[in-house]
């Protein structure tokens, strides 16, 4: 899954070699983050399912363990160009999701 996820993110995300990357991914914290999400949705399944083996947990709160996580480890960061940026620019409120 992490191998998938990562080619499909730097697919999308990294621009073309002579811009370079504007978003990057530690490999390590990314899956810290999420085996300790799945660590969190095993252990709510223990405790508040009736039969965690075979109910499933619904995909908002799949989603929510995932965003938690990597809210908290942060996998994902953003490449400031030397020059700076500016108020405003995409690239600063992406830096501030971070925060």
């Amino acid at each position: 899954m992490s191998e998938k996820f990562i080619r499909s993110f730097e697919n999308k995300y990294f621009g073309k070699r002579d811009e370079g990357p504007l978003v990057g991914i530690n490999e390590g914290r990314f899956l810290l983050a999420v085996s300790s999400a799945y660590r969190d949705i095993l252990r709510y399944k223990i405790y508040h399912q009736e039969d965690p083996e075979t109910e499933k947990l619904d995909c908002v709160k799949r989603c929510a363990y995932l965003l938690k996580w990597f809210m908290r480890i942060r996998p994902l960061y953003v490449k400031v160009p030397a020059d700076g940026v500016k108020v405003g620019a995409p690239l600063a409120t992406l830096e501030m999701a971070n925060e």
